[in-house]
């Protein structure tokens, strides 16, 4: 059983490795050097993903508190639909250690989707809720301005699906 985890942990390591070297990453590693990664090289690496799909995040994981790495990795795989394979806190504890056995499914389950991630990621921006309590929302003016709030989110989804229909068309 060991051996055959093993064994998918390399293929999975191969693909991962695969899609690293090719464009927009061109990261020339060889599955030695991706297997000697240091927990500080995994992250960042798993960062460079996270900043080709969403651009914002591009920046150096050594500079950063761990903490707050940890939450904005945690907000950004919740955004690309990414289910942990253990319970949260398992899962936060081995994403904050840089354990191969958390970082390698999250960069198999975000490179083959970069495209579709990163399209995610734009229409985030724009299409997050904004929670307003009802208490507030009793006032008249700021009802109003979260009734055009909502107006203008459905004209963006709707102006987007043209445009998407007009690329994909020709």
């Amino acid at each position: 059983f060991v051996c055959r985890q093993h064994t998918a942990m390399a293929e999975e390591a191969k693909s991962i490795i695969a899609a690293l070297n090719r464009a927009p990453f061109e990261k020339n590693l060889t599955l030695i050097g991706f297997d000697a990664m240091t927990p500080v090289q995994l992250l960042q690496t798993v960062n460079d993903v996270f900043a080709y799909i969403a651009p914002d995040h591009a920046m150096e994981v050594r500079n950063e508190d761990p903490e707050n790495t940890v939450v904005r990795f945690l907000s950004l795989l919740r955004m690309c639909k990414y289910k942990p394979p253990m319970p949260g806190g398992e899962f936060r504890a081995g994403l904050v250690a840089a354990d191969k056995n958390i970082i390698y499914p999250i960069l198999g389950y975000l490179l083959p989707k970069l495209e579709e991630l990163k399209k995610r990621a734009y229409l985030s921006t724009y299409l997050m809720k904004i929670d307003v309590p009802d208490d507030i929302l009793q006032d008249e003016e700021v009802a109003k301005g979260h009734t055009r709030y909502l107006e203008l989110v459905e004209l963006f989804k709707e102006t987007h699906k043209s445009l998407d229909g007009l690329k994909s068309s020709g």
